[in-house]
């Protein structure tokens, strides 16, 4: 767990806060997918975050 939040660290230190909770949440609920039981809400979830990852990349373009 450290290891992780360590890890973590550079890429929230240079974030805002939007995208600290969108990592946050594809860190611990995407990537340890037994996390959630449920297949659909996974599926929704992952979604979700490749759309606003894709935001969030022509963000930082600009």
């Amino acid at each position: 767990m450290l290891i992780n939040l360590s890890l973590a660290l550079p890429k929230i230190f240079f974030a805002n806060f939007k995208n600290i909770f969108l990592y946050l949440i594809n860190k611990y609920l995407i990537e340890n997918i037994y996390i959630i039981p449920n297949y659909k809400i996974y599926k929704i979830l992952y979604n979700f975050l490749n759309m606003n990852k894709f935001f969030i990349k022509n963000e930082k373009k600009t």
